[in-house]
């Protein structure tokens, strides 16, 4: 399964630009995959680093984290499902970083055999749509992959139950890496990610402040 990034909408990063550098990034970062391969990297670092501490990422993953990404063999079958359809850049790497395991806000990535049943049960190839991740409600963080790379989140029994996310999954990345940088998330055994609001117990992270 080829990939591909589109460099259209997008998202912007928390991250501050420094103008007159000549290092401006103009656009999304999904046309940017150095910039979007250390977005998985930070992302996969952090959830290795609090294994270290104590807390509820140590209770869930233990003491050392070993990721398992896709193999070649789970690309393929994907791209038999898929038709080969290109998948956005962001998701190959981070697909290929980590199988399962992780989550990203609160939803957990899926396996390739979860990403299979899905897409035959419910016939997502056909619309181009990818999953990616399900929270504990069982809504699906999905990618389009006709449309670019767009993420939203949708409850697959009732499709009026969705929500648009961001404009490319590249940018979907950089907001999660930029708020775990800034110590804005927390994890939480079972809910995933939750932001912490204003230094308050955290909640879950709704649908603000991703797109």
């Amino acid at each position: 399964m080829s990939s591909k990034e589109s460099k259209s909408g997008g998202g912007g990063s928390s991250i501050e630009v420094m103008h007159g550098t000549g290092n401006e990034r103009h656009g999304s970062i999904s046309g940017f995959p150095k910039e979007v391969e250390q977005c998985v990297l930070d992302i996969a670092s952090w959830y290795e680093r609090q294994t270290e501490r104590s807390g509820d990422v140590r209770n869930v993953y233990g003491e050392s984290l070993r990721l398992r990404g896709v193999e070649e063999c789970g690309f393929k079958l994907l791209s038999s499902i898929y038709d080969r359809q290109e998948l956005p850049d962001s998701l190959r790497m981070l697909l290929t970083k980590c199988e399962g395991q992780l989550y990203l806000y609160e939803f957990q990535l899926l396996t390739v055999d979860q990403i299979c049943s899905k897409s035959e049960k419910y016939n997502l190839a056909e619309k181009g749509w990818f999953p990616v991740g399900m929270d504990i409600d069982e809504t699906v963080l999905m990618v389009n992959l006709k449309k670019g790379g767009e993420t939203f989140s949708c409850d697959l029994e009732d499709l009026e139950e969705m929500d648009d996310l961001s404009r490319s999954f590249g940018s979907y990345l950089e907001g999660l890496r930029d708020k775990l940088l800034a110590h804005q998330l927390e994890f939480i055994q079972d809910s995933g990610l939750v932001e912490v609001v204003g230094g308050q117990s955290p909640t879950r992270s709704g649908q603000g402040g991703r797109k």
